[in-house]
């Protein structure tokens, strides 16, 4: 059947078919080469998203003791909880032995992965097929989405979710059982970021209200199914949101939990010092850089620097299509760009934005660099035919550099900011310490950390934790186990121990070798221990 199907092709599909397949192969590949080393290290919210998933795989509850939770608490004020389910058929899939790792980061890889393909389809859906090939490649060598391909934090889940609930809902104008998967994702969209649970209910609202003005919106079953299966998600965080405003007691089952947490972020969504929100919003977007190095660097940005004019040429012509289809009551696909843009530049002028916080603006944003591409060349294609090889030439020659810069210096940055080293630090003291023997843990790693590399059991775990700064927003174990953190500065002198562990930043290796320590150092991270 293939075969019949590609030799009714001409020469012309045929390229074009063979640079799609390319391109989703390269894209495949920058996202998954050598994920679980690069990175090195973890980060702590990635930990705890990948050791909430092994505690609720091997013992049935989080490490707060929730079976099943609808969000977990975490560090005191929450994290999402898809994550951790995604990643749990992975733990189970490499082993109790496995690349816990590798496990953790391979849900956001493979989302960002089929993000491509639905990214694809959207555009050739929404415009033609010329914009559609364009916007794959913009995808596949966008820094953004590569970076953020390749390390497990919660909400960035979100804008994979967010993307294939728009494709479907698009579908569903013609064919109105694409409703039901819209709403299936959309749904699950609100498991990934609570940042999203305003907004994303705006964005659904006129997203509907839209295709009411223009009398687009066929009402018939399906439509009331995907009703039915948006509620169905929806439900259970409203009921978390009446448990943590204390109108009902929270509700434990053995398989579902809607926790009581310590501290409620409702306050990072508010009006208060909102001309001040504006201008971070702006400067992010504009620096494409929020100076967190694990969202974006300051040598590429997000979508490549110089693609910002590309963006404000692509906006504007969304926005004149979306106006005047609005005006003539005639229907515009732009105008689902330009809906998803604005919803999330309202979330963005709520809270202090970072390119996390802001997540869901991304996907319009790429949109809008392609669309003033491709307009950018189709203007000078008579007397500059040169241009569009030019632009072409100019991100290819961006993505190689980029990539040299990632799997180097970019490496080596942020291997340190991850703590790379951590892991077979902690593997080294466990098999170096004695029972109960304690572990002198630098204050530097935080516990998630810890009980990720050491999988620590978690019912040992919930009865021996002590927490500072208790019922607060962020809460670090103090202890745990065998565990203490400590300053490790200086070691702590106990003449009742017959021997000490500590793991410690490699920085301080000469000075605990100074003070008698055999001290053994993976990357940068030591181990130091003393009999």
């Amino acid at each position: 059947m293939i075969q019949k199907y590609l030799s009714s092709l001409n020469n012309r599909d045929k390229i074009y078919i063979s640079l799609v397949i390319l391109l989703l192969i390269v894209g495949t590949f920058v996202r998954v080469y050598e994920i679980s080393s690069v990175p090195g290290g973890i980060n702590q919210d990635e930990a705890y998203s990948g050791y909430e998933a092994y505690s609720m795989l091997k013992y049935g509850t989080d490490s707060w003791g929730y079976s099943f939770p609808v969000y977990l608490q975490t560090w005191g004020a929450g994290m999402s909880v898809l994550n951790s389910y995604l990643i749990m058929p992975f733990i189970a899939l490499l082993g109790d032995e496995g690349n816990l790792t590798l496990a953790t980061r391979l849900p956001q890889a493979i989302v960002a992965i089929i993000s491509m393909p639905v990214f694809f389809l959207l555009l050739k859906k929404l415009y033609d097929k010329r914009i559609a090939l364009l916007g794959l490649f913009f995808l596949v060598i966008c820094p953004y989405h590569i970076m953020m391909a390749r390390w497990g934090l919660d909400c960035n889940l979100a804008p994979g979710f967010l993307l294939f609930g728009l494709y479907f809902f698009v579908l569903g104008v013609d064919n109105s059982k694409y409703y039901m998967l819209s709403a299936l994702f959309y749904g699950m969209s609100l498991y990934t970021y609570a940042a999203i649970w305003v907004i994303m209910p705006i964005m659904f609202i006129l997203q509907c209200l839209y295709l009411i003005y223009l009398k687009k919106l066929n009402w018939n079953k399906f439509v009331v199914f995907s009703a039915v299966i948006f509620m169905v998600f929806a439900v259970p965080l409203l009921l978390f949101v009446a448990v943590n405003m204390e109108y009902i007691e929270e509700i434990r089952t053995p398989f579902i939990s809607i926790p009581k947490i310590a501290a409620m972020r409702s306050s990072d969504i508010a009006f208060e010092q909102i001309g001040e929100k504006i201008s971070i919003l702006f400067n992010v977007l504009t620096a494409q850089n929020d100076g967190w190095y694990w969202n974006s660097t300051s040598e590429y940005g997000l979508y490549y620097k110089f693609s910002m004019p590309f963006a404000v040429l692509g906006f504007l012509y969304c926005m004149k299509n979306t106006i005047r289809a609005i005006k003539n009551k005639k229907y515009s696909k732009d105008a689902f760009i330009v809906i998803s843009f604005f919803v999330s530049i309202l979330q963005g002028c709520l809270t202090i934005a970072n390119i996390n916080r802001i997540n869901s603006i991304h996907f319009s944003i790429m949109i809008f660099c392609v669309l003033g591409i491709f307009h950018t060349i189709r203007i000078f294609k008579e007397d500059f035919k040169f241009i569009k090889y030019a632009i072409i030439g100019l991100y290819l020659i961006s993505f190689i550099n980029f990539e040299n810069f990632y799997f180097n210096e970019y490496a080596e940055g942020i291997g340190r900011i991850f703590k790379n080293g951590l892991g077979e630090a902690v593997e080294y003291a466990e098999s170096f310490s004695k029972e109960g023997q304690l572990i002198y843990v630098s204050s530097e790693y935080e516990h998630p950390r810890i009980l990720f590399y050491s999988k620590f059991e978690t019912p040992e775990y919930i009865e021996t934790v002590k927490l500072d700064n208790y019922k607060g927003r962020i809460m670090n174990a103090v202890s745990f186990g065998k565990y203490r953190r400590v300053n490790a500065e200086t070691p702590i002198e106990n003449d009742l121990e017959e021997s000490k562990i500590y793991i410690i930043n490699s920085n301080l290796a000469d000075k605990y070798s100074e003070l008698g320590y055999d001290v053994k150092t993976f990357d940068y991270v030591s181990v130091a221990t003393k009999k």
